[in-house]
């Protein structure tokens, strides 16, 4: 009887796991998003590009193209969460950079 139990219990945890997954992937949200703010360099070991967003939020760009890296830059950008990777600086927020440009303050 213990290894029918045993059974069902493995059976059950599968299905519950699996199940658990194809919520994950089906919640509708949206990876990236725009936003606005002020590019800063973060000298931390090697350093990281951080964008300080309005109201304060940082966010660690992965991946800020080499005419962008001026420290005070004011820009509008679109960004992707970057939840497949680890934080060099541990700045803010891991993002990559889908698009950005340049703005007035």
């Amino acid at each position: 009887m213990s290894a029918i139990r045993r059974s069902l219990a493995s059976i059950a945890l599968v299905l519950l796991v699996a199940g658990g997954a194809a919520c994950d992937s089906s919640t509708g949200l949206s990876s990236t998003f725009a936003t606005r703010g002020t590019l800063e360099f973060f000298a931390v070991d090697a350093g990281c590009w951080l964008l300080i967003g309005e109201g304060g939020t940082r966010f660690e760009l992965l991946d800020l193209p080499l005419d962008f890296q001026e420290p005070g830059t004011d820009v509008q950008a679109t960004l992707e969460f970057a939840t497949d990777t680890g934080s060099r600086c541990m700045a803010g927020t891991l993002v990559r950079v889908r698009r950005i440009e340049r703005v007035e303050p």
